[in-house]
């Protein structure tokens, strides 16, 4: 089951892109906030190419209870609050 879902999250940090084993694909992850917890999280290229650390945006994310992963879609909504 896939389960949809929006959350606020600031990026902390943008981490460096790996390279699949066969070189074919390259994977993009955030460092992110919610409350007192962080994590990492992947995303797509282009979501990695438009946030930069201090962002804080409402993203669309996916849940995948096959896989127990969860994974950032897209961004909802970009916040002008820079706290």
């Amino acid at each position: 089951m896939k389960l949809a879902l929006t959350t606020e999250l600031q990026i902390l940090a943008k981490c460096e892109p790996t390279k699949s084993k066969d070189g074919q694909s390259t994977y993009y992850k955030l460092t992110v906030l919610q409350g007192a917890e962080a994590g990492q999280v992947n995303c797509p290229e282009a979501v990695y190419n438009t946030v930069k650390a201090g962002d804080k945006a409402v993203f669309n994310m996916e849940y995948n209870s096959e896989y127990k992963s969860l994974r950032l879609l897209g961004i909802a909504q970009m916040s002008n609050d820079k706290k």
